[in-house]
């Protein structure tokens, strides 16, 4: 009867770790890069004008930002052999997606008040181009970290990116 009881609050306890170290995966997907995996992230990013955060893995309607870029680089992180993203720049819009459409959009500019350091599952580059039914020019959004072949789950099939 003490193993089985043994054995139960060991597999439920296994079970919780899981939970909660996979739940907490999506906080933090890759914001720790190889050099070369950094390196390819700025490079992308040093030949757009703007990309998009959009983060809602626990399904609350996440606000959306759209982010004008003025510095992108690399730097090194706490933990050795890892880089990390910073960006420098201003917040141009905010914004929500339902349906994968973008809703509530709203242009305002607000600088960075400092660097901030890029979750590249979370970034989202224009991806696919096409025209639609009015013979308008139509962008579908990648995660940046999908874009550039990185494990990763951004929490949203492609949306369509906001002009």
């Amino acid at each position: 009867m003490n193993k089985q009881i043994i054995k139960k609050t060991f597999f439920s306890f296994l079970l919780l770790f899981y939970l909660v170290s996979n739940n907490s995966m999506f906080a933090q997907q890759l914001c720790y890069l190889k050099e070369n995996e950094a390196d390819r992230a700025v490079e992308y990013l040093k030949k757009e004008t703007d990309f998009l955060i959009y983060c809602d893995c626990l399904g609350y309607g996440d606000l959306g930002r759209k982010i004008k870029i003025t510095n992108v680089y690399k730097k090194p992180t706490e933990r050795p052999g890892f880089f990390a993203v910073y960006v420098e720049g201003s917040v141009v819009a905010t914004f929500k997606i339902k349906s994968q459409q973008v809703t509530e959009y709203t242009k305002d500019e607000a600088i960075l008040s400092e660097s901030q350091m890029l979750d590249l599952a979370f970034v989202h580059i224009k991806g696919t181009t096409y025209e639609n039914d009015k013979n308008e020019i139509i962008h579908d959004s990648i995660s940046l970290g999908i874009y550039l072949g990185l494990n990763c789950d951004p929490c949203i099939d492609p949306f369509v990116y906001p002009n």
